[in-house]
């Protein structure tokens, strides 16, 4: 009897992590990774009232996500386009606190904030863009990062217009 309620008791305190090593898994799976794509873009769309795209998501193991043919469009401007976003992060450091990015990369960027800022409009294009940063302490909330700077054609146009509310 008593072997029987240490089986149960097990069983309801092992449940709750089980399903989360199984949510985890499924992450890494891509028909899985497609379903959230389109379910995300959908609500993110819907909330924002603006046309959300994104063609690709690839999350691969252990800490490796691949974002490819990103389009944000607010009638009539495409305020980002984006053709790949590639974050590498260190897994084992994020135990203890710190964060290791051994990559982000952005590849042909092109973004413009239309009238989202008021008073300010920027619009630039980025060739190809990649920072690593290794050091960052989330316990202290101090970092440092290595730009590796910006490669390509690179254009930033920023209009600045100020207004006297007085």
């Amino acid at each position: 009897m008593k072997r029987k309620w240490i089986r149960r008791v097990s069983w309801i305190l092992l449940t709750p992590v089980l399903l989360f090593v199984i949510l985890m898994i499924l992450l890494y799976i891509p028909p899985v990774q497609n379903l959230l794509r389109r379910e995300v873009t959908a609500y993110a769309s819907k909330a924002t009232g603006m046309q959300i795209q994104v063609e690709r998501i690839d999350l691969r193991f252990p800490l490796n996500l691949l974002v490819r043919g990103v389009e944000v469009i607010q009638q009539p401007d495409t305020l980002l386009s984006l053709e790949s976003l590639n974050v590498r992060v260190q897994a084992w450091p994020l135990v203890k606190g710190k964060v290791e990015v051994d990559e982000v990369t952005l590849s042909q960027v092109a973004f413009n904030s239309a009238n989202l800022i008021e008073g300010m409009k920027i619009k630039g294009v980025l060739g190809r863009f990649f920072l690593q940063s290794h050091g960052v302490d989330l316990s202290n909330e101090a970092g440092r990062y290595q730009p590796d700077g910006i490669i390509g054609h690179s254009r930033t146009n920023v209009d600045e217009r100020y207004y006297d509310y007085a």
